[in-house]
């Protein structure tokens, strides 16, 4: 929950998914090991993002604050990266964050619509691509490649209250020069949103307790999709064909009243608060994050019955 919350948060770098061949019929294994925990001083409100690079450094986007945490392989701060603005390096909202070749860093902000790419080592400004698009959720450069992969949500409109339930996000593919190569590989459902209507209005915020869609490359020709209420991974191509899936241990975890009440406390618009009310018991979301490394290793996080958030970063 982001806002007024200012204590460590949460992200789970704790289990490695190995699946086991396609002609062998067993399970997946599943090991976990917590290899360090970040410190406790380190106050985060909201991670949105997170990848991880050849030298397991930790790059996290916080939506408290516009630019990226850079941790070390022991979950230590090392640096800060960039700075809330419009100039070169500076962020209105870093939706999401890559490593991508030679690691370098990969950022799309979702409100200047550009993407800056950052030196390796240094993580000095290499440089900066403007984009014309119609505001993606979040963009992501493919592998080995210059096209990029985005997801975008479609628009809420007035006298539509049937679109509110079952929505979805499209996946859709853009050429090395951001030109449109295909305008849906895929549909994934779309984040769940807080959503007020009147007869001439609509408004529409982030859910403390909503569900969302992760997406992440598997090598360069392959994607991941999990959605955050359904413990299980799919394994797609790039023209949005079903390779497999497989199944994640998890257990469903309901909300507490004190998290409610401390949803309904940090939530300043009245009509919000309304809705946070009305729609009481919630549900948290199964899987928190999804990110795969560069040995095309899987990583999830899992909300677990004795997690209570904001927990801090563990590996």
């Amino acid at each position: 929950m982001a806002g007024k919350v200012t204590t460590a948060v949460a992200l789970a770098l704790s289990a490695t998914l190995t699946p086991t061949p396609a002609t062998a019929f067993q399970q997946p294994t599943w090991t976990a090991t917590l290899e360090a925990e970040s410190d406790p001083g380190l106050h985060l409100t909201w991670v949105t993002a997170l990848t991880v690079d050849s030298n397991r450094r930790v790059f996290v986007v916080d939506a408290g604050r516009n630019s990226i945490l850079v941790l070390g392989a022991d979950l230590t701060l090392e640096q800060e990266v960039g700075r809330e603005g419009e100039g070169p390096g500076e962020f209105k909202w870093p939706a999401t964050i890559q490593i991508i070749e030679g690691d370098s860093l990969y950022v799309f902000d979702g409100s200047l619509l550009r993407v800056t790419v950052f030196e390796p080592r240094a993580l000095a400004v290499a440089y900066t691509i403007p984009l014309s698009l119609d505001y993606p959720r979040a963009l992501w450069r493919i592998p080995g490649q210059d096209g990029y992969m985005g997801l975008r949500s479609l628009s809420f409109s007035v006298g539509q209250e049937e679109e509110d339930h079952g929505r979805f996000g499209v996946v859709f593919l853009l050429g090395k020069d951001g030109d449109m190569e295909s305008d849906s590989i895929h549909a994934v459902p779309d984040a769940e949103s807080l959503v007020v209507r009147t007869e001439t209005s609509v408004m529409v915020g982030s859910h403390p307790f909503g569900a969302q869609s992760f997406l992440g490359f598997l090598g360069a020709d392959r994607l991941v999709w999990a959605n955050s209420r359904v413990p299980t991974l799919v394994v797609l191509d790039l023209a949005g064909r079903v390779q497999h899936s497989f199944d994640v241990p998890a257990t469903p975890v309901p909300v507490s009243d004190a998290e409610l009440r401390a949803a309904i406390e940090n939530e300043q618009a009245e009509p919000f608060v309304r809705a946070l009310e009305e729609g009481a018991p919630y549900m948290w979301p199964t899987l928190t994050g999804l990110v795969v490394d560069n040995e095309e290793r899987i990583w999830v996080g899992e909300r677990s019955r004795s997690t209570r958030p904001p927990p801090r970063i563990a590996r």
